[in-house]
């Protein structure tokens, strides 16, 4: 995975209320977000004075970074590349402003994971076996359907796919979680040990490390020269 020395210039993209942006800069990094919506950076500037903290927020389109050449030794992208109308633009804009031995690292959810296959399975079954009692049922969105507010749907091998193409560089791939959003699972956790729990937590996160293509997160690291 991608780490930063102290001082390190990071641009974190789609940064929301800055979150990622107060743990980074507590660490010693120099931070700037970057989102779309002029709500959310009033929020976010907001939210990060309660915090005692100011830092740069910046209204811009990931396709259209408003920044120069090689301003950044890392670009952070987390849960916002699927919302963007041209994600290859978005791509190849983070590596045009990143220095030259400079990284990208992606994180997004997976809507092909172990948890959205068997909860469409489960689902499936489920509306063939009540078929009539659900007819009048008012539907919400499921977990596995991508949301609205969303131009993309990504699983591990659209993303890699992609990624390839643009930065032929991948440093490293991994996932995070395994079975997150089943039907029930939470519940099932809450009854077991608090130790044989996160036992199991443990032992499916290195599951998921190893099979990324099922895990609920997929993080990408890229470095732009080897």
């Amino acid at each position: 995975m991608a780490t930063a020395q102290d001082g390190a210039r990071i641009l974190d993209i789609g940064c929301g209320l800055g979150r990622d942006m107060l743990a980074l800069a507590k660490r010693g990094q120099r931070v700037v977000g970057l989102d779309a919506s002029e709500r959310m950076i009033a929020k976010g500037g907001q939210w990060l004075k309660q915090q005692n903290l100011q830092l740069p927020l910046v209204e811009g389109l990931g396709e259209q970074l408003p920044f120069k050449n090689s301003s950044f030794k890392v670009v952070l992208c987390k849960g916002a590349i699927d919302h963007f109308s041209d994600p290859v633009a978005a791509l190849q804009e983070m590596k045009r402003v990143i220095q030259p031995d400079g990284w990208i690292v992606l994180g997004l959810a997976n809507y092909e994971s172990l948890s959205d296959q068997l909860s469409r399975c489960l689902e499936k079954m489920r509306n063939w076996l009540y078929s009539e009692s659900l007819g009048t049922e008012k539907r919400k969105r499921r977990f596995w359907e991508v949301p609205l507010d969303h131009q993309h749907k990504f699983d591990y091998f659209v993303l890699r796919d992609m990624v390839e193409k643009t930065i032929p560089r991948i440093k490293a791939v991994s996932g995070v979680s395994l079975l997150w959003g089943f039907p029930g699972w939470g519940r099932f956790l809450d009854r077991l040990p608090t130790s044989v729990a996160q036992g199991i937590l443990r032992v499916l996160d290195r599951l998921a490390n190893w099979m990324v293509w099922w895990s609920d997160i997929i993080i990408v690291s890229l470095k732009k020269n080897q």
